[in-house]
């Protein structure tokens, strides 16, 4: 069983970003994996800059629907995403200066903001941007 698992729950109703969230779990899935197998420090650090990298497509691709659809929240929201980012860069550091015990943090901390994030924040402006023509 994956570490996290996508369910129709998560689901916001955009298809695009249904798809996004289930490749950064997929992300989450591939971190968790390669910490039970006791991958390289190398192979960590990969699978944490993907993540961080997808991240940013997601959130630019969320940002740019919220200017197209008038998302009145979407400072707070963005904010919110460079906050996120900003974690993911300090446990990026944190597991470059040999902290062994990062990387499981790091899931933890995914696994409840990614879920949290996606059905509070995300599932409000999907309700607001699906009755505006968002798809």
């Amino acid at each position: 069983m994956a570490f996290f698992e996508w369910t129709p729950a998560l689901s916001v109703g955009l298809d695009t970003v249904d798809r996004q969230h289930r490749m950064l779990i997929g992300y989450i899935n591939e971190l968790d994996e390669a910490v039970q197998q006791g991958r390289t420090t190398d192979t960590l650090r990969r699978i944490m800059v993907g993540l961080r990298n997808y991240t940013r497509v997601h959130f630019t691709f969320e940002e740019g629907m919220f200017k197209v659809y008038g998302y009145e929240e979407a400072g707070d929201h963005a904010a919110g995403h460079a906050a996120f980012i900003r974690m993911i860069e300090q446990f990026e550091a944190r597991q470059a200066g040999g902290d062994a015990g990062v990387a499981r943090e790091l899931l933890d901390f995914l696994k409840h903001w990614l879920s949290d994030h996606i059905l509070v924040e995300d599932i409000a402006y999907a309700k607001v941007l699906i009755p505006r023509g968002a798809r």
